[in-house]
């Protein structure tokens, strides 16, 4: 648990590259932290911080965290942090695979002003300003020739370490649901609208642009819909109807700029848009990839705050000034197997004189009569093998307090567990039950009907516990206080016209007030379009649910003629609050 998650800056203390082991410490009092809940492991640790905070003693802040100008691409588009909220969807990078995906934001994380140190980066393609421990996700050259992907702050990034810019997405739409011809008509719409050729469509523009296009700009949710070769015949088309060379893209206007770059970033493709004096422009770059030599870094006081967002991948898009990257999000063990972060990454410990910058610290918040849980022990061993990584690399020992100075700490509980390597050992691999989904299963094998254009919820006869009866809520019935979920479906429909679309999307319910519920909030559909027989379609999705609501999978046909839902599967994983 980082000092972010308790709304903490960063910290004054002296820098340091503690490499000699870990330390552990305990409380001379006796807290009783284990007999109680972990709440009040907070608050205790809230309360050392208050008592030590300072240049001398100081467990003070950490933060992972950019300034106010950074922006995140939501579905919607560019937004900045006081725009967006728990639950929306923002584009993320997979580091594990290189690829880009939607993924819901778990959390918006806002830090007060107070005076910083912040590492300011600029350069061709790239603008940020960033917190010491702002993590990046980073590619870097290895002993075999391929590159390997890992994790570096702002303050340890490496001469060759490679910032990624724009990564292919996982899953886009693979049928196009809209023709050719009326992409290349959007895309010429976004150049002719231009003030300065003396073309201006106004309200000519066919019924089936305007649509897709308000104001000359295409939508968000058109350009989503798009396959990947419709966007490169979008951007295509744009280029060389702007007629500024290959790779400029002209706007024209500032809405237009944002729909441009939002197609960029679909398509993969790195970017940067900019105003000149003659209009907007929209540049792609030859690269997908920065490297910290391609900028100039500095280091600049900043006393206004700062924030970071919290993804299920640790990454995120940002944006600032124009520039488009991929960007990620000392210690206490407590007794429920939490470790929560004090001074952090790099910096002087306060704890043991003779070692506060060779060695971490950990404390187990426990007295001389607190017992030493079998979570808190794996905690430790947890937090050592994570500083023995690379980028921190410490040596695998670990000390007590008593080996540095005359002092009963950390107790003879706490020093018989260093003493015989306890501590040492590896973690366990398994982890609390909070942090493991549960999970229910659905099936449908009694028909039905679908009429054209009409949308309706997904009727399941029976669950995985041997429940049967008709299931429309697959999450939130039972957990009132909401979840985050995770559902895949697989849908067999019988008698759709041939060449007719099939939308599927997950949509949320709300009490209406009236014993009834309503529709609050609609997620983004799946539409692929039948070729004929029995059709066979999966739709997937991950979502915030908020507390009351529900979930429903909910689907509609455009054929000439009533159709059938003839069977359909559901998985669905869940993590209650």
């Amino acid at each position: 648990m980082s000092r972010s998650d308790l709304g903490w800056g960063s910290s004054p203390a002296d820098q340091a590259n503690p490499r000699s082991g870990l330390v552990i410490h305990y409380d001379s009092a006796d807290q009783n932290l284990a007999g109680k809940d972990h709440s009040a492991c907070l608050s205790y640790w809230r309360s050392t911080r208050d008592f030590h905070t300072g240049p001398e003693r100081g467990w003070a802040d950490i933060g992972y965290c950019v300034d106010t100008e950074t922006e995140i691409l939501t579905e919607n588009g560019w937004r900045t942090f006081r725009e967006i909220a728990a639950g929306d969807l923002v584009l993320t990078l997979d580091h594990t695979t290189g690829s880009s995906r939607w993924q819901p934001l778990t959390a918006v994380n806002v830090f007060p002003a107070v005076p910083r140190e912040l590492v300011r980066m600029e350069g061709a393609g790239h603008s940020s300003l960033t917190t010491d421990r702002h993590r990046w996700p980073v590619e870097r050259p290895s002993a075999t020739g391929e590159p390997e992907r890992a994790w570096a702050t702002s303050a340890t990034l490496r001469a060759r370490d490679l910032i990624t810019l724009s990564a292919p997405c996982q899953a886009p739409p693979t049928e196009p649901k809209w023709p050719d011809p009326l992409v290349e008509r959007l895309a010429r719409v976004c150049v002719l609208r231009e003030p300065h050729t003396g073309v201006d469509h106004g309200d000519l523009l066919p019924e089936e642009i305007t649509e897709h296009a308000p104001d000359g700009a295409p939508s968000h949710g058109f350009l989503s819909s798009l396959t990947g070769p419709q966007l490169d015949l979008f951007l295509r088309v744009v280029s060389d109807t702007g007629q500024e060379g290959p790779g400029t893209l002209v706007a024209s206007g500032p809405a237009v700029a944002e729909s441009l770059l939002f197609a960029a970033v679909l398509a993969g493709k790195a970017a940067v848009r900019h105003e000149r004096g003659d209009g907007h422009r929209v540049s792609l770059l030859d690269r997908d990839r920065v490297s910290p030599e391609d900028v100039t870094r500095t280091r600049e006081p900043h006393d206004g705050p700062v924030w970071c967002p919290t993804t299920p991948d640790g990454t995120w898009l940002a944006r600032r000034r124009g520039t488009v990257y991929f960007t990620g999000n000392s210690f206490m063990a407590c007794p429920h197997g939490y470790v929560i972060e004090g001074r952090g990454l790099y910096r002087t410990q306060a704890a043991q004189p003779g070692g506060n910058t060779s060695h971490y610290s950990c404390t187990l918040a426990t007295g001389p009569k607190d017992p030493i849980t079998p979570e808190q022990i794996n905690a430790v061993r947890a937090l050592r093998q994570w500083l023995m990584e690379p980028d921190t690399s410490i040596a695998g020992s670990v000390s007590g307090h008593r080996d540095f100075i005359s002092t009963s700490c950390p107790g003879d509980k706490a020093y018989k567990l260093v003493q015989d390597g306890t501590f040492a050992e590896d973690p366990d691999d398994t982890e609390g039950d909070d942090d493991m989904p549960r999970h229910r299963r659905f099936e449908k094998d009694d028909a039905q009907a679908l009429e054209p254009g009409d949308w309706a919820s997904l009727a399941f006869d029976r669950r995985h516990d041997g429940d049967t009866g008709e299931f429309y809520s697959l999450v939130g019935v039972e957990e009132t206080d909401g979840a985050y979920y995770d559902i895949s479906v697989g849908v067999t429909l019988d008698g759709v016209t041939p060449g007719s679309e099939v939308q599927i999307r997950a949509t949320e319910y709300e009490s209406d007030g009236d014993g009834g519920w309503k529709i609050a909030r609609n997620r983004p559909q799946h539409s692929p379009v039948h070729k004929g027989g029995q059709g066979h379609f999966t739709y997937s999705w991950k979502g915030n649910l908020a507390e009351g609501r529900r979930v429903r999978i909910r689907l509609v046909q455009f054929g000439d003629a009533q159709a059938q839902v003839i069977s359909a599967t559901t998985d669905v994983f869940y993590w209650p609050r």
